[in-house]
């Protein structure tokens, strides 16, 4: 998966690149009106250092004012050699206007997975702290992208990631991500719908 990843997200960060460079004056935007209350359901193929494992998740973001919102997750786990799992996560992020149709977002979660492959479970805790910027692009779609750090049981993984957002009726939207790193590859899909 690590080859077609890397040429499915330079065309994404290209294109993000391109629309946030268009618009070279900086303006005095007070909100972007970027919806950060949803609900998201997804899969994700996972690729963790050779061990390839779907995620089947929920997610759910709530603003709290006009630049923090909650974010929370849970993933249920399914990988080779009869592993299976669970994963939960918390935090909360941050967004704020760079200009017209751009905003600056930064978040930060605390992970908690509990693994079971064959006769042996395990726990595990982490963070992520990722930050980028999410552009409307076109009136019904918009791209995302950025950097992340991962912490898990004393391993760092940082790497990049990229997201694309299609509304397809007035409160529902389809999308695609991209995460890579040295040992931490994944492409998801989901649905979003905005309350």
């Amino acid at each position: 998966m690590k080859r077609h990843t890397l040429w499915l997200a330079l065309p994404l960060a290209a294109a993000i690149s391109t629309g946030a460079m268009a618009q070279t004056q900086t303006s005095q935007v007070r909100d972007n009106n970027f919806n950060y209350d949803f609900a998201q359901f997804g899969l994700e193929f996972q690729d963790l250092d050779g061990l390839d494992r779907d995620a089947l998740y929920g997610r759910v973001s709530v603003a709290l004012d006009e630049h923090l919102f909650l974010r929370g997750n849970v993933s249920l786990y399914d990988g080779d050699g009869d592993y299976d799992g669970i994963g939960l996560s918390g935090g909360l992020g941050f967004h704020t206007p760079l200009q017209q149709g751009l905003d600056l977002v930064i978040t930060g979660d605390v992970l908690h997975d509990r693994i079971e492959q064959g006769n042996t479970k395990d726990n595990e805790t982490g963070m992520r702290l990722a930050g980028g910027v999410r552009h409307a692009t076109a009136p019904n779609v918009e791209l995302s992208g950025g950097a992340f750090l991962l912490r898990y049981d004393g391993d760092n993984e940082i790497g990049l990631y990229g997201e694309a957002l299609f509304k397809v009726a007035d409160r529902v939207s389809l999308g695609a991500d991209i995460q890579f790193s040295g040992d931490y590859d994944v492409l998801g899909l989901f649905a979003r719908v905005s309350f």
